[in-house]
């Protein structure tokens, strides 16, 4: 699998000072994102202040929303219950149209059938 990084609250400069060793972590408390945001201590030894560092799974497979590598009914089930409850995911968005609603379901299923 490949991984990113990225900085939560700024974009990464080549001024900021490195994160180098974790001091807290918390896994995301937002549905469908597999992913740890952390904080800790810069090259120095200093405490990395006002940086919330991500950590997250790149999703390779267009529609593999509960990422476990393969598309299929679950993806289309977890897309519908986005729908359904108007969560309005932009990751749940297969068709890049800035909604997610049931043209994207109707995606979804054309991928996996083909």
């Amino acid at each position: 699998a490949e991984y990113f990084l990225e900085e939560v609250n700024e974009s990464i400069s080549l001024v900021d000072s490195e994160l180098v060793a974790t001091r807290c972590y918390v896994e995301s408390p937002f549905n469908n994102e597999k992913a740890i945001y952390f904080g800790g201590f810069d090259p120095n030894g200093f405490l990395s202040t006002n940086k919330a560092w991500i950590y997250k799974k790149i999703n390779t497979l267009n529609g593999d929303f509960n990422n476990d590598g393969l598309v299929n009914i679950l993806d289309v089930v977890q897309l519908l219950n986005s729908v359904l409850t108007n969560e309005n995911n932009n990751n749940f968005d297969i068709n890049q149209d800035g909604i997610v609603n049931i043209l994207d379901i109707v995606k979804l299923v054309d991928i996996i059938l083909n």
